[in-house]
């Protein structure tokens, strides 16, 4: 991807934040980037598909940049410790990115599509973690169970994080993954 392009999308994820999909125009888009007409579309053919590229695209890239910091050395419980943490120094950016992929999997987009895809990415990554926390929980109810409950603390503490600006002290984070992970041990 070319500058162009990163400025084009970077703008984008702004604006459809800021203004939702119906709310943002290709020209709103245009002038943000400081790019032509033309320009635009020859890079994105149409504002559903600058959408799409600036929910799924960039979300995806947001979540390979983080897994790829993990410490796989790190006990299971400290490596949610730490990528929580992790989601309190976000910069603005991927706020709003991380933003419009919860609106998306909590279908509140208005893109099928788009939703679908990050509805399928959650699945997907629900499978990984379970596979992940098999090695640690030899009961399929358990694992089942525990996975779940993970995820579920997880996110919340994302979207506190994420949505709300919770300004949750490291320790809090530590603390409510402990109590959550002496259920396994």
């Amino acid at each position: 991807m070319n500058e162009v392009q990163e400025k084009i999308i970077r703008e984008a994820v702004m604006l459809f934040s800021d203004k939702g999909y119906h709310g943002t125009s290709m020209r709103d888009i245009m002038n943000a980037a400081g790019c032509t007409q033309p320009t635009l579309y020859y890079y994105f053919y149409n504002k559903h598909a600058l959408f799409q590229e600036s929910v799924l695209g960039e979300f995806r890239r947001l979540m390979e940049h983080l897994l790829g910091d993990v410490d796989q050395s790190k006990s299971p419980k400290d490596i949610y410790v730490r990528a929580a943490i992790k989601r309190k120094h976000f910069t603005e950016y991927q706020r709003q990115v991380y933003r419009l992929a919860i609106q998306g999997w909590y279908h509140l987009l208005g893109d099928e599509e788009v939703e679908r895809e990050l509805c399928c990415w959650v699945r997907e990554t629900m499978d990984r973690r379970k596979a992940y926390l098999s090695n640690y929980i030899q009961d399929e109810v358990q694992l089942e169970t525990f996975t779940a409950l993970l995820m579920h603390v997880y996110l919340n503490l994302t979207e506190q994080i994420v949505l709300t600006n919770a300004d949750i002290p490291d320790e809090e984070i530590d603390r409510r993954f402990t109590l959550l992970f002496k259920l396994i041990s």
